[in-house]
């Protein structure tokens, strides 16, 4: 899944469901800094993958999630 407020909301659910959950994204530094414009309104992705330490972030490929172009 991708790191968006959509793939936060699923990530989140997943994990009180008892899956292991990775998140994808092109660059794993510039996304822990990056400013979620989804349900979080302009909170950074960090305060949410802190709050959500069981979510694993790595690239496109780590996480097996096909990347779209």
């Amino acid at each position: 899944m991708g790191t968006g407020s959509v793939g936060q909301a699923y990530a989140s659910k997943f994990i009180t469901l008892g899956y292991d959950v990775m998140l994808g994204t092109r660059n794993v530094s510039r996304e822990i800094g990056r400013y979620c414009q989804g349900w979080l309104w302009g909170s950074p992705f960090s305060e949410w993958h802190s709050a959500n330490k069981a979510v694993k972030l790595g690239t496109f490929a780590e996480s097996g999630t096909p990347l779209v172009k």
